[in-house]
């Protein structure tokens, strides 16, 4: 034993160069200077750039070299989490602990530090500070759980690693004895390629976190796995004394040069998407082996920095923990030399008060696991098994009014099931059940089950009670079955199911989810942000659509002339707008645009009246703009129809990213938007995201759905939409298009929707907000958005055509579809003869010229 603890000497000193690195490289960001490489993100600029800033550009050269290495330190995280491989398991095969105690153990050695720290850190943050920190993510943040990404980086960057570490610890037991029985190949084979495959979930989109940056680096435990089964693996060569390990271990050549190799190939492939599913194992295990040559080879022969190094190494968890809130705060309130040395101070001090802080905690140790025993011996009664019950029953109750609308708070939510999930860990895994007796199975397939709703998919949480209900009817037929091989089987009868039923919907019923319905059809343009597809048929399903889309060759819905050349007595008529013109929901040729050129042709038959149609769903301002100035002069239109909708006070404020990323046309070279584009295509085959949608259609909205479907936060009286700022870019942009229409010789007219709220009445809509008194004049005006806009177009001299009384009092209802905004093909046949009815003097007058 004390052979194995002198040559284990150098876990500490690799601890303590990976706390320097990390130390440096917190100590650099504090400047506002990150790196990008190792860290994958949605945000990542192109391939280019990124290769481009890859070496710090700005200042001195030591000063870049510093920033450099401080950048790599970002990885020393991996240097820990491979140690903890190591130590764990040396110590588990030394002294052979059950899964209770060890936990135990792991508990104390993390819970009452971290605990300490942060509750200073609170005091200090609130009181000296002056942070406002959420009274309702805290108690979450003092358990270690910082499974969202709200939680991920609360207060104190570091402690993601907390959370971590607890993820890694749970399931170390089921680890060695998997080591152990199978040995050492299919370990690392398995533990490989889960890490791989949560990896390539994160990078491909396929997980409930849609920061990829949180879920590669820890939010899900399984995307560090292998660094720390390799971490494993190598104890196990340790306690056996391997002598392959040995020889490489003292061989002062071959490590250095392999090591330095793995890292520099994994620092490589952290550049890219691809590369970043597996660069974080090659960066781990190279970047440990070069610390272990420094410290074994080089370090060691001078006992005056051995030992202080060694000390770091001991006292770098307290320090980790305490540094980077200190950094935070001071590197927002200082500047220059003076910001440098507090940086410098801060990083020292932490080992100090650390190690203070640490020897202060051993001394209460005692009445800590005093509590934790009347905790367990609680446990241990049948109450216990009397409050599973509850919180099954009671997750399932609210899962239930999730689905049907009737609960929505999301939060509560999250807390209650989070208990259930804590609840069913401590009771089944702590207080050890025995496995004997059959219900015991129902934990551990609960467990199976909340686990991959919050990790994976959390909108399944309103699925929850159809999950628990299927899957416990499944497990009573497999009941006569070995404790684990009901579970599993079981389980993944489920997901086949859900799979199965998830193909079949995406199939048959289709709905928009994390994209537009109409994307296959839509690209990005570089002129228009966005635009239809030219010459291409596509066809259209989803929610309560089925419809095709045909464009020309100019990407217009309208059929194909020649733009250039305008033919003698030929009258065009141009149609700028969005899903009520392009149309959403039908076949052109019940559209408005579509019947008002029959009938303007069959009322001048002698004129060769032409209406191109330029709407595009989705198109506000930015878009209608952008393509008036592309095409008015190649079209040369006498007559320039934009209609307008009542949401453009929010689609005019929209970047060109914000629009792109919505529709889900944003391209890039991230491997996991490209993909996704390329699923959404043939019909966004993602997994497990339409049944609980679909499954929340049949039960029915609620209210708040109903009030965000239904538009009616654009009729509140005093909103920010109609903020002066947003109503002076309104007026540009009127001012601009009649410019623009002025010099190509075009009359511009504009055409303003009305919200089906505004002109149907409930039974036509059936997403209506009945607990919602619309007509509440001191809450809601249903005539302001079109007013404004009205109001907007007199000052401008544009005439303006408001459809609300053309629409209201027609005498045939409703006008548009039930579930959706859309004219239906009666409302289109209303706005083809009032504009039809408009037209005809303006077509005279055209003629006339």
């Amino acid at each position: 034993m004390n052979t194995v603890k002198i040559k284990l000497d150098w876990i500490d000193g690799l601890k303590a160069f990976a706390i320097i690195g990390i130390l440096l490289n917190h100590a650099v960001e504090s400047f506002d200077l990150m790196p990008w490489f190792s860290n994958p993100s949605e945000y990542w600029p192109s391939f280019q750039e990124r290769m481009a800033i890859i070496f710090p550009h700005d200042g001195p050269l030591y000063l870049r070299i510093i920033q450099f290495l401080g950048w790599l330190g970002d990885m020393g995280p991996g240097v820990f989490i491979f140690v903890s491989g190591i130590t764990l398991t040396l110590s588990a095969l030394n002294k052979s602990l059950s899964n209770p105690a060890f936990y135990k153990s792991r508990a104390l050695r993390i819970y009452p530090l971290y605990i300490a720290v942060h509750l200073i850190t609170i005091f200090v943050a609130v009181l000296y500070f002056k942070w406002k920190i959420s009274l309702f993510w805290t108690p979450f943040s003092l358990l270690g759980l910082r499974f969202t990404n709200s939680l991920f980086w609360f207060i104190n960057p570091s402690w993601w690693f907390i959370w971590l570490v607890i993820q890694l610890y749970f399931v170390f037991p089921f680890l060695l004895d998997f080591l152990k029985k199978r040995g050492v190949a299919l370990f690392l084979s398995v533990t490989l390629i889960i890490t791989l495959l949560s990896r390539s979930a994160g990078v491909l989109g396929f997980t409930f976190s849609a920061d990829m940056d949180k879920w590669m680096t820890g939010l899900f435990g399984g995307t560090r796995l292998f660094e720390f089964s390799f971490g494993m693996y190598i104890g196990f060569l340790i306690q056996n004394k391997n002598p392959r390990l040995e020889s490489i271990l003292n061989d002062r050549i071959k490590l250095p040069l392999i090591s330095l190799l793995l890292y520099i190939t994994g620092f490589i492939a952290s550049w890219t998407y691809f590369g970043s599913v597996f660069s974080i194992i090659l960066i781990t295990v190279g970047i440990s082996g070069i610390f272990y040559s420094i410290y074994e080879f080089v370090i060691r022969r001078f006992p005056l920095i051995d030992k202080p190094l060694l000390w770091v190494g001991t006292n770098s968890f307290s320090a980790f923990l305490i540094h980077q809130s200190f950094m935070k705060y001071y590197s927002s309130v200082l500047n220059g030399y003076s910001k440098v040395v507090v940086i410098a101070l801060i990083a020292i001090v932490s080992f100090f008060a650390g190690y203070l802080i640490e020897k202060l905690i051993n001394r209460f140790l005692p009445y800590f696991l005093s509590l934790y025993t009347i905790i367990t011996d609680f446990f241990k009664l049948k109450i216990g098994f009397l409050i599973s019950i509850l919180l099954l029953v009671g997750t399932s109750v609210l899962s239930f009014l999730m689905l049907f609308g009737i609960s929505e708070n999301s939060r509560i939510t999250l807390v209650i099931f989070l208990f259930h999930l804590l609840y069913i860990i401590f009771y089944r895994f702590l207080v050890k059940p025995d496995l004997k007796k059959s219900y015991y199975r129902f934990y551990d397939l609960t467990l199976l089950i909340l686990v991959c709703i919050l990790f994976f998919r959390g909108n399944w949480l309103l699925f929850y009670g159809v999950l628990v209900i299927f899957s416990y009817l499944l497990l009573l037929l497999l009941i006569k079955l070995n404790h684990w091989y009901a579970v599993v089987i079981t389980f993944v009868l489920m997901i086949l199911t859900i799979g199965v039923a998830e193909l079949y919907l995406k199939r048959n019923q289709p709905l928009e989810y994390n994209s537009w319905g109409e994307l296959p059809a839509l690209q990005t343009d570089d002129e228009t942000i966005y635009s239809l597809i030219p010459n291409k048929l596509t066809h259209l399903k989803y929610n309560n659509y089925d419809y095709f889309v045909k464009t020309n060759s100019n990407g217009f819905t309208s059929s194909e002339i020649d733009l250039i050349n305008k033919k003698p007595h030929e009258i065009r008529i141009l149609i700028l707008g969005d899903a009520f013109s392009m149309p959403e929901g039908m076949n052109y040729g019940y559209s408005y645009p579509a019947l008002l050129e029959k009938k303007l042709r069959t009322h001048f038959p002698e004129k060769n009246v032409n209406v191109i149609n330029a709407g595009v769903t989705g198109y506000g301002p930015n878009e209608e703009y952008a393509q008036a100035n592309k095409f008015l002069g190649k079209i040369n239109p006498d007559i320039v129809i934009n209609q307008l909708f009542i949401n453009e006070f929010e689609e005019i404020n929209l970047t060109r990213e914000e629009r792109l990323k919505d529709i889900g046309l944003i391209k890039s070279d991230s491997v996991k938007k490209s993909l996704r584009v390329k699923f959404q295509e043939k019909g966004r085959m993602q997994f497990s995201i339409q049944i609980p949608f679909y499954l929340r259609t049949l039960a029915g909205r609620n209210e708040q759905y109903n009030y965000n479907k239904s538009l009616l936060y654009f009729y509140e009286k005093g909103s920010s939409l109609y903020h002066d700022s947003v109503i002076v870019k309104m007026n540009n942009y009127f001012y601009k298009m009649k410019e623009l229409c002025y010099k190509n010789n075009s009359e511009l007219v504009v055409l303003g929707v009305p919200g089906q709220i505004e002109v149907s009445d409930s039974e036509f809509i059936s997403y209506f907000p009945k607990s919602i008194n619309i007509n509440d004049t001191t809450v809601f005006d249903l005539c302001l958005p079109l007013r404004i806009q009205e109001e907007l177009c007199s000052q401008n001299h544009i005439p303006y055509l408001n459809l609300r009384e053309i629409l209201i009092n027609n005498p045939e209802q409703s006008l548009y579809f039930e579930k959706s905004w859309h004219w239906n093909e009666k409302g289109h046949e209303v706005i083809a003869d009032y504009l039809f009815n408009f037209l005809l003097e303006k077509v005279r007058e055209v003629s006339k010229k």
